[in-house]
C-alpha cells in the first residue's frame, strides 16, 4: 500500500500489476503494468516508494522494472542490477534504495 491507500497487487497468473484506488465505498481497479504493454511475464512481488513509484519483481524476465509516475500514467524503466536469474520479492527504503530476493542465485 502506498501513503494514499492505494493496494498494489502482483497478479502472476495474469501477467500483470493491478492499482486498486480508493473510490466511494469500494475500489477503482487500474493497471500499472502487463504483459501486453510492458513485456510483464510473472510478476513476483511490488513495491511502491514515497512518490508514488512502483517497483515489480519481473521474475520469469530476470529484472526489476520501476514504473515512474507520470501524468495519469507511468513510463517504465529496468532497475540497473547486477546478474539476477528469477527476483521473487522487492523492497525500496526511504533513501530509494531497493532490495531483491533472487530465488535462483540466493541474492
Amino acid at each position: 500500500m502506498d501513503g494514499a491507500g492505494n493496494l498494489y497487487i502482483a497478479d502472476s497468473a495474469n501477467s500483470q500489476v493491478l492499482k486498486e484506488s480508493p473510490s466511494g465505498s469500494g475500489y477503482a481497479q487500474t493497471v500499472v503494468a502487463n504483459l501486453a504493454s510492458n513485456r510483464l511475464y510473472s510478476s513476483g512481488g511490488v513495491a511502491v516508494d514515497q512518490f508514488g513509484n512502483v517497483y515489480i519483481a519481473d521474475t520469469d524476465n530476470g529484472r526489476i522494472l520501476k514504473e515512474t509516475v507520470s501524468g495519469s500514467g507511468y513510463v517504465q524503466s529496468v532497475v540497473p542490477t547486477s546478474s539476477l536469474d528469477q527476483p521473487y520479492a522487492v523492497a525500496v527504503d526511504t533513501s530509494g534504495n531497493v532490495y531483491v530476493t533472487d530465488t535462483t542465485t540466493g541474492c
